[in-house]
C-alpha cells in the first residue's frame, strides 16, 4: 500500500472510531483499545496510534486508546478537538500533517 492509500485507510478508521465509540460502557472502552493494537499490529509502519472521544454529556475529551498507555486518560490537545469537531481525523508524520 502506498503512502496515500496509507492515509486514506487511516482516516477511514479514525472517522469510523470516532463516530460509534461511545464512552458510556466499560465493554466500549475495551473495544477501542482492541481496534488500534490489532491496527498497528496489521500496519506496523505506524508508529503511535490514538483514539479520542468526549463522553455523552461532558465537554472534555480524553484519549480512551492508544498504542502507548502513557497516552490513555489524556486531556485532548487543539488538534484532537478539532478532529472531533469536524469528524475529520488528523493524521501526524513527522512534521504535523493533517489530512
Amino acid at each position: 500500500m502506498d503512502e496515500n492509500g496509507l492515509y486514506f485507510a487511516a482516516n477511514i478508521l479514525l472517522c469510523g472510531a470516532l463516530l460509534v465509540l461511545p464512552l458510556n460502557a466499560q465493554s466500549k472502552k475495551i473495544q477501542a483499545q482492541d481496534l488500534v493494537e490489532m491496527t498497528a499490529q496489521n500496519h506496523p509502519e505506524i508508529e503511535s496510534l490514538e483514539i479520542a472521544a468526549t463522553q455523552e454529556g461532558q465537554r472534555v475529551c480524553v484519549t480512551v486508546a492508544a498504542t502507548e498507555a502513557k497516552d490513555l486518560g489524556e486531556k485532548c490537545d487543539a488538534d484532537e478537538e478539532a478532529a472531533l469537531k469536524t469528524q475529520e481525523p488528523f493524521v501526524e508524520k513527522g512534521k504535523m500533517v493533517s489530512m
